[in-house]
């Protein structure tokens, strides 16, 4: 047996050795020469099979104009057309092509014209490859993802904030007519009283040309829940003008406003407000962050992190290192920052960090002017003011802020400073002095001083927040208080015995003999990892010359175990002047249903529905208790239910609600039902938007501020990506509500709901709309037939490999064994060109026509002479 053995192994080391000579014969020259297509293992005939040599390369790409998607340094820069041409660079590992580029497209990311030698001197209009004016950068273009990735090296590029969208790159929009709409209703029937019927509608309409926004916010009611037949009334909220300045990064607003509430107390107005406009600003540039500073003995890599998240990287060179540009996950937490060495050595140290909404980044300034007249209530003047406020960010972690208000009755200033302080969180402090004049002609001088404080424990998790106001004089008043025509609303009654006190409605909560004393809030919250979260968070408000109080206490737990969501709050309300304070305990409970819901591994049929429980005890011990089922329904999910069952065992009475949202590409609809032994109602409502443009009228669901009209002409019921029930009209068109200003947006839409008869080249744009813009998001639809066309030249299949292209784009397709090839987005009739090999031999031109009604079908199929 070991002979044998012995003999066995030395044969298959034998056998080994033969077929590693055999592989080396094979792919030797393979290894050496890059890939070869031998054209024999396709046919005997190699007059049948076109010039394979362009797959020789691992970037098997023809030369010509791509939309591809950029990516500089790995941040995506736009969607563009992009020449690629045989690369210059002889390099080892170089590709065989490279992008060109115009000098215009190249400075235009944001390449430094002075670093690069050679650049001006590029004529313009000119295509270059960025490789042969940069010795370090690259191209590489992966045609699977359509995506083109340039590297350069950061010091030839010119410094930018992180997040920033340049100024030309931002969208005024087009010229459009928006009108937004909510329209509720309902039915109420009680056991006394025949049914009686309420309407509501809000409507939000504006008009936007070119930079201006036009807007009006208006209200018609009829009736209301205890009477009908009042008649209809027409309740204008506000209306105004508005339009961005970009070259202050600020807006202007003309008309009926709110002030800001950053140093006094906000109010709304009539006038002129002039306001930064902090959306305008970089990601890294808005709110406050520390300025992050360090000492690098080599090349080195700074990670920065904070909650155990990175949150920057980047590369410096070796010396001093400022990094002034960060966008912290949170405005509160620690920041870690670590320093790793080109020899491996890592250099950790933490920079202290918390913030206030007040608080500024270094050399930040914050402005806002207010010029006009009170917008006050039926009980108040409208006496003109002139307001103005600024925050300056200093170094150090400094923001100096203050602010200061002038009208006939009313004079004050204000003063402060916010801190961050290290490890002991950030803290603000001002002093604000007023003048003012009251109703009853008397005058007062008062100072409050206000003070707030954050900090998050980065080890516990743990986020409080402290707000403290004290009026340390009992003449202090805001504005809006020298405005008031009387002291006290309805402070008395006249009775037959005369005139009788009677004491301040707390719903109204106006009385000027009770000015505010003090305020104080606190607000915690805690994570407890894979136990769930805890807050608890309350204020109290003290009154001068009175005892009363306001008290607001609330707290709560929430966890989640496998897919079971359970949360238990309390909340204890004690109102000033009112006899009898509120406490209630709740706990609610949602389980899912359906297959697989205790795994995790849910069917479609049930993936949104649930149980719920719930259960509110108060403080004189009655329990209300709550059961019911919720869940989406349909493809989308855009259909949403519940039916709930009620009963209180303090009048012993149940009830039941059953209710629906249904939300489609051209608005909302709900209904809902509700019937207990004393009463029923049946309320619903709807809601959506309607945009006049150039190319028609698009209905669509309730409006944002800011909207993009998607534009596909005639690709009907496409649907939009990542959305909820937005699909385009037979037209071609959609609206997507509330897109963000100031911010690439990414428009995608879904090619599995294309129809057969629809190609689209690129299903993906991005758009940067301005502050209350109505952006267009065209995309290139190609209405056409599906072919697989047979085609032949002189009496023979055209070779395999040959590329078709239609005349109108520069996309080409491959032909196949049997000289076929698949077509999409064919006219019923045209030209194509085909190419096989360089020379007239090489090429040639099919004329086609298809049937009428080929558009219809999913595929169609016909042979074609090529001339």
């Amino acid at each position: 047996m070991p002979l044998c053995s012995d003999r066995v192994n030395r044969l298959s080391f034998g056998y080994a050795k033969a077929y590693a000579c055999l592989m080396l014969v094979i792919y030797g020259g393979l290894a050496q020469g890059g890939q070869y297509f031998d054209p024999a293992f396709l046919t005997d005939t190699k007059s049948k099979v076109a010039d394979l040599s362009r797959f020789e390369k691992v970037d098997a790409v023809l030369p010509g104009t791509y939309r591809v998607d950029v990516y500089l340094n790995g941040v995506f820069i736009n969607t563009r057309d992009v020449l690629f041409e045989p690369s210059t660079q002889i390099n080892e590992g170089a590709t065989a092509l490279a992008a060109c580029f115009t000098q215009q497209e190249i400075i235009d990311f944001k390449i430094n014209p002075a670093a690069v030698v050679g650049l001006d001197s590029v004529a313009p209009g000119t295509c270059i490859q960025l490789e042969t004016l940069i010795s370090q950068a690259q191209s590489t273009l992966n045609l699977e993802q359509l995506r083109l990735d340039l590297s350069v090296p950061q010091a030839m590029l010119t410094f930018q904030a992180r997040g920033l969208v340049p100024v030309d790159e931002w969208d005024n929009g087009v010229n459009a007519l928006l009108v937004n709409y909510n329209f509720t209703g309902a039915h109420t029937r009680d056991s006394n009283t025949t049914g009686k019927d309420s309407y509501f509608l809000n409507l939000n309409t504006g008009l936007n040309v070119g930079a201006w926004r036009l807007r009006n916010n208006s209200t018609v009611s009829e009736g209301n829940r205890y009477n009908s037949g009042g008649g209809v009334n027409w309740t204008t909220l506000n209306s105004y003008v508005q339009r961005a300045l970009p070259g202050i990064k600020g807006s202007l607003v003309l008309g009926q406003a709110t002030t800001s509430t950053t140093v006094f107390n906000n109010f709304g107005f009539d006038g002129v407000r002039l306001f930064s406009d902090d959306s305008m600003l970089a990601d890294s540039e808005r709110g406050f962050a520390p300025v992050v500073r360090g000492i690098a003995g080599s090349n080195a890599e700074v990670t920065i992190r904070q909650s155990g998240n990175v949150i920057y990287q980047t590369y410096v060179a070796a010396g001093p290192f400022t990094i002034n540009d960060l966008y912290p996950s949170s405005t509160n937490g620690d920041l870690q920052v670590s320093v790793t060495e080109a020899d491996g050595r890592v250099n950790e140290y933490s920079v202290p960090f918390a913030s206030l909404p007040i608080m500024q980044r270094e050399s930040q300034l914050k402005y806002d002017v207010v010029v006009g007249t009170l917008r006050g209530n039926s009980y108040q003047e409208s006496p003109s003011i002139v307001q103005g406020t600024l925050a300056w960010g200093l170094p150090a972690g400094l923001t100096l802020y203050g602010g200061l208000q002038n009208a006939e009755k009313y004079q004050s200033y204000s003063l402060g400073v916010g801190q961050n302080l290290g490890h002991w969180g950030a803290v603000s402090f001002d002093v604000t002095a007023a003048n003012s004049t009251l109703p009853d002609h008397s005058e007062h001088t008062g100072y409050s001083l206000r003070m707030l404080y954050a900090k998050t424990l980065a080890i516990s998790g743990t986020n409080f927040k402290l707000a403290g106001y004290q009026y340390s004089t009992r003449g202090f008043y805001n504005f809006t208080d020298t405005a008031s025509k009387m002291m006290e609303r309805n402070p008395t009654v006249i009775a037959q015995d005369g005139e009788i006190y009677q004491k301040p409605d707390f719903a109204d909560r106006f009385n000027l003999n009770y000015p505010k004393r003090s305020s104080a809030q606190l607000n915690i919250s805690q994570p407890l990892g894979g136990m769930g979260s805890l807050y608890v968070g309350g204020n109290r408000q003290t009154f001068w010359n009175t005892k009363e109080v306001t008290d607001l206490l609330q707290a709560g737990y929430q966890n989640t175990i496998k897919g079971v969501n359970y949360s238990l709050s309390y909340n204890y309300n004690n109102g000033a002047w009112i006899d009898k304070p509120d406490r209630i305990v709740a706990l609610n409970i949602s389980m899912p249903l359906g297959d697989g819901a205790w795994s995790g591994k849910r069917n479609s049929r049930s993936r949104g529905m649930y149980a719920t429980y719930g259960q509110t005890v108060n403080d004189e011990g009655h329990t209300r208790y709550n059961a019911g089922v919720s869940g989406t329904a349909l493809e989308n999910n855009n259909f949403s239910y519940g039916m709930q069952q009620s009963y209180n065992d303090q009048s012993h009475a149940a009830s039941s609600n059953v209710n629906g949202i249904y939300r489609g590409p051209t608005g909302n609809a709900s209904a809902a039902y509700s019937y207990s032994k004393e009463n029923s109602r049946l309320n619903y409502g709807l809601s959506g938007g309607v945009v006049a443009h150039a190319d028609g009228v698009t209905f669509s669901q309730p409006l944002g501020d800011t909207n993009i009209l998607v534009k596909a002409p005639l690709a009907r019921d496409v649907k939009i990506a990542n959305s909820v029930g937005i699909k385009t009209n037979k037209q071609g068109y959609a609206v997507i509500p509330s897109g963000m200003n100031y911010r690439q947006n990414r428009v995608a839409l879904d090619t599995n709901s294309l129809a057969n008869n629809i190609e689209i080249d690129d299903p993906v744009t991005y758009v940067v709309p301005t502050q209350g813009a109505l952006v267009r998001s065209t995309f290139n639809v190609r209405i056409g037939v599906r072919a697989l066309m047979n085609i032949f030249y002189k009496g023979a299949p055209v070779p395999f490999g040959a590329s078709v292209t239609q005349l109108d784009h520069s996309n080409d397709n491959i032909v196949g064994t049997n000289g076929q090839v698949f077509l999409s987005g064919l006219a019923l009739e045209g030209r194509l060109n085909v190419r096989w090999s360089d020379g007239p031999e090489g090429q040639c031109t099919v004329d086609y026509q298809l049937d009428e009604g080929s558009e219809y079908k999913d595929i169609s199929k016909l042979d074609a002479e090529c001339l």
